[in-house]
């Protein structure tokens, strides 16, 4: 029973990640531009310093699921 609803529920899982990988990328992009804009508003460093904490935590985060999802793939 539960395997008949496994593609569509990975699907809607794919979605929502794309759409958040969205998200996260307008966040990005809206941040970049400020500190392209303003340079003062980031003398320390420290957004540009978060922005490459959000990009690595993301790709990590990816890749952990892409691997999950394909182990799962296989065990059903």
């Amino acid at each position: 029973m539960i395997t008949d609803h496994q593609p569509f529920l990975n699907q809607n899982f794919k979605r929502t990640l794309d759409n958040d990988e969205k998200d996260i990328q307008k966040i990005r992009d809206n941040y970049s531009e400020i500190i392209r804009n303003h340079p003062r508003a980031d003398s320390t460093g420290e957004i540009r310093s978060k922005i490459k904490e959000i990009n690595t935590r993301w790709e990590i985060l990816i890749g952990t699921v892409h691997q999950t999802m394909k182990n799962l793939k296989y065990i059903c």
